[in-house]
């Protein structure tokens, strides 16, 4: 029986056969105990369609793509053969081709793909799980094994079934059909709210201790961001961290004695560049290792540096996670009351083609405030209604806004100040306290055609301009 009776099936897990071979099928494993932990979170029975027939020709093909079709997500366990087979590949597009899968693909990748963007479908936009690692001793990625490694296959499991159980029970609610509420159990320890983690990547030894660490701050309430999917390239994962650590308020990095890759375009590793990303920012760094590491493991470790950081906490476990509940509480209590937490922020806003003067301007920001002051940058990478998220969020998150208007079009301008004043509309008190315009060349462009005395406009061209923002910033204390 489905969950979701709107369709046939739930879940339609797509994959290759060869990925399904040998004494100890991976595949047919990995679906049973998501089958299992899938049933423990909804409460109820679970439809799974999981083809293990051999393929028989071009009316099977069709049936398994109509039925691609009639499921409510779809899940590719995705390998080299998985890209390669027409078979598998026809029934991702039929499914990427429906309405309203944008979503609801949730990918898993047993070993790492290359040029995921050249794919047909593209790979690269999924919501992707890696059943994947790198040990110590050889850098060939080896899929996770649940005989091998059971305590890290079942950790993934778990986080797997509960991003599907949140997405079916969404689908749900959306065609207004009911659902039980969960019955979570709340620590008896006091909730802290407004605080986001980010919690870095690892290597492969510590993402059992990453996944422990996760839970532990959810129950109290702190919300996590811990992606396993930064696309592995110097440019694009600095540009996708750093749009994340814009969503949080502290970092978090777990360190180990494995090391991270450095590939030729990241040359200082994954764990360095995480860490500096993160410091530049401005988040709040939380870094912690084992305190039985020894001091020669540590100065050889091929991110060295990381070990003698002022921030690093060589304690154990509990200690380190009291720590950052202890600081996240400490900094909700500093606060005035109804004061959000982030009300020192500045939200410098801009499209693509005025990101770079968007950026000088935060940088003159932070020069006049000596850092004293979080600065924001808007989002361009991802989805449409992820970005359109971000941007409402971050809005709702920060005191004070400057939208630049230089290149981008008069009505791109009108439609972001339409959103903040609708914003305020839908809140007791208007979301921004500060609201600003900075004009800058080319002057030959059209006028906005607004008059709001609310609004503080900055001439980019005047010399003075550096006091007028000044004053902007002032207005915020």
């Amino acid at each position: 029986m489905a969950f979701d009776d709107r369709f046939e099936y739930d879940i339609f897990v797509s994959y290759a056969h060869n990925d399904n071979e040998g004494d100890a099928p991976w595949v047919s494993s990995f679906v049973k105990h998501l089958q299992i932990a899938l049933k423990q979170r909804l409460g109820t029975d679970i439809s799974i369609f999981f083809d293990t027939s051999a393929l028989k020709g071009n009316e099977h093909l069709k049936q398994l793509t109509e039925k691609a079709r009639l499921s409510a997500l779809f899940l590719p366990i995705v390998s080299p053969s998985y890209i390669v087979r027409d078979w598998t590949l026809a029934e991702l597009t039929a499914f990427s081709q429906r309405n309203n899968s944008e979503g609801k693909i949730f990918a898993v990748e047993i070993l790492p793909i290359e040029n995921r963007a050249e794919c047909t479908p593209p790979l690269d936009t999924l919501i992707s799980t890696p059943f994947w690692y790198r040990p110590p001793e050889t850098s060939a990625p080896i899929p996770i094994d649940l005989e091998m490694d059971k305590e890290r296959f079942c950790l993934k499991i778990a986080d797997l079934a509960e991003k599907l159980r949140s997405e079916l029970t969404a689908l749900r609610r959306q065609a207004g059909v009911p659902v039980e509420r969960r019955k979570t159990p709340k620590s008896s320890a006091p909730s802290v709210e407004g605080k986001t983690v980010l919690l870095a990547q690892v290597t492969g030894d510590l993402e059992a201790e990453r996944s422990r660490l996760k839970s532990y701050l959810e129950q109290y309430d702190i919300a996590v961001i811990s992606e396993d999917n930064y696309p592995q390239g110097g440019a694009e994962f600095r540009q996708a961290f750093a749009a994340d650590c814009r969503r949080a308020s502290m970092f978090v990095q777990l360190l180990g004695e494995w090391s991270e890759r450095r590939p030729p375009d990241l040359p200082e590793g994954y764990a360095c560049s995480q860490y500096d990303i993160a410091k530049a920012e401005g988040l709040k760094p939380f870094l912690w290792c084992r305190p039985d590491i020894d001091r020669k493991a540590r100065e050889e470790h091929r991110d060295a540096r990381l070990f003698v950081a002022p921030e690093l906490n060589a304690t154990g476990m509990e200690e380190f996670k009291a720590r950052i509940v202890r600081f996240a509480a400490q900094q909700d209590k500093s606060r005035p009351p109804g004061q959000p937490s982030s009300s020192a922020s500045i939200f410098v806003d801009s499209d693509q083609t005025d990101f770079e003067l968007a950026k000088v301007l935060a940088n003159s920001i932070e020069s006049i405030e000596a850092r004293k002051r979080r600065v924001v940058l808007p989002v361009f990478k991802g989805l449409p209604e992820d970005i359109l998220r971000d941007f409402e969020e971050t809005i709702l998150e920060c005191s004070g806004m400057v939208v630049v208007f230089g290149q981008s079009q008069p009505t791109w301008v009108r439609a972001r100040l339409r959103h903040v004043s609708k914003l305020g509309r839908s809140r007791s008190e208007a979301p921004i306290k500060v609201l600003a315009v900075y004009l800058h060349p080319p002057r030959e462009k059209d006028e906005l055609g607004i008059v709001d005395p609310q609004i503080i406009w900055i001439d980019g061209q005047n010399p003075d301009s550096p006091d007028v923002i000044s004053k902007v910033l002032g207005a915020l204390d």
